[in-house]
């Protein structure tokens, strides 16, 4: 009997009886279903791993959840056994994004300021022939 409290309102109840809350019908899962390792495998506490549940629909949404985490980068802090190889360098064209946005500014600023002068001396150059 694992007993959960719902996030949303609040209620307790048992979710091996129902696994969606009584009185909302939120999802609340019991705490410390799935832990992750220092290698990012994903481990399960209830006793759930590769051999027993290979085809099923939660091992499928599990490893596409992994897939997309490491896609987006999101386990940087995992620490990953390395094969022998250096890390791939960084290119010499790029830039810190927030250096590019300062001068893609300033740049922007000379440009228009340069058109500008031309502009107020063309104006001014038609008043000194008359």
């Amino acid at each position: 009997m694992r007993m959960v409290i719902c996030k949303d309102c609040k209620k307790r109840y048992d979710f091996d009886r129902d696994d969606f809350c009584p009185r909302c019908g939120a999802f609340n899962p019991p705490a410390k279903r799935l832990t992750v390792d220092n290698y990012g495998n994903v481990v399960r506490v209830d006793g759930i791993n590769e051999k027993n549940h290979a085809g099923s629909f939660v091992h499928k949404e599990v490893h596409k959840e992994k897939a997309q985490r490491r896609m987006v980068g999101m386990e940087r802090d995992i620490v990953k056994p390395t094969s022998g190889k250096p890390a791939a360098k960084k290119k010499s064209g790029t830039m810190n994004p927030k250096v590019r946005y300062v001068l893609e500014k300033f740049l922007a600023y000379i440009v228009s300021m340069a058109v500008l002068c031309y502009l107020f001396s063309l104006l001014f150059d038609s008043f000194l022939w008359w």
